[in-house]
C-alpha cells in the first residue's frame, strides 16, 4: 500500500503526501526572501532552481467566479498588471 492510501486510511504512512505552492502575488511581493526559504527546504521543493521565479510566466488574466449551490457558475475575467 502506498503512502497516499495509508494516509487516507490512517494506516501509519511513512510520509504524509502533501503539496505546497505559492500564488504569483506572493512571488511578486517577496521574491528573494521567498526564494531563500524555497531553496532552504529543497526536500519539499525538489525541482526548484536558484532564480526560477524570474522566468515564471506572468498571468495576463485572472478568473473570479462564484459557484452557487445548484452548480451555476457566475464569473468575470479581468486583467491585472503583475510585475515579477
Amino acid at each position: 500500500m502506498d503512502d497516499y492510501m495509508k494516509a487516507i486510511t490512517f494506516n501509519k504512512p511513512n510520509e504524509i503526501p502533501s503539496r505546497v505552492s505559492f500564488l504569483p502575488a506572493t512571488w511578486t511581493k517577496y521574491k528573494d526572501e521567498l526564494e531563500t526559504i524555497v531553496l532552504r527546504y529543497n526536500n519539499i521543493f525538489k525541482n526548484y532552481k536558484n532564480g526560477d521565479y524570474k522566468s515564471y510566466r506572468k498571468p495576463e488574466t485572472y478568473n473570479l467566479g462564484i459557484i452557487l449551490m445548484n452548480g451555476v457558475v457566475f464569473g468575470k475575467t479581468f486583467k491585472m498588471d503583475v510585475n515579477l
